[in-house]
C-alpha cells in the first residue's frame, strides 16, 4: 500500500503543475455503513501527506 501511494503521488506531482485536494467529511462517511470499510481503507490523510512531500520539495 505504501509503495503504491508513493508511486501515485510522485507521478501526480511530476505530471501536474498544480494539485488541489478537497477536504472531505471522513467522519460523516464513516457513519455510512456502506462506505465505512472503503473509506477506512483509503487513508486519505496518508495520501495528502505523501503528496505534499514531492510537491513541496521539488521531487517531481
Amino acid at each position: 500500500r505504501n509503495d503504491e501511494r508513493h508511486k501515485l503521488t510522485t507521478r501526480l506531482a511530476s505530471q501536474y503543475g498544480v494539485i488541489v485536494m478537497e477536504d472531505v467529511n471522513v467522519k460523516g462517511m464513516m457513519a455510512n455503513h456502506r462506505l465505512a470499510r472503503a473509506v477506512g481503507d483509503m487513508g486519505f490523510h496518508e495520501y495528502k501527506k505523501a503528496c505534499r512531500y514531492p510537491c513541496e520539495n521539488g521531487h517531481a
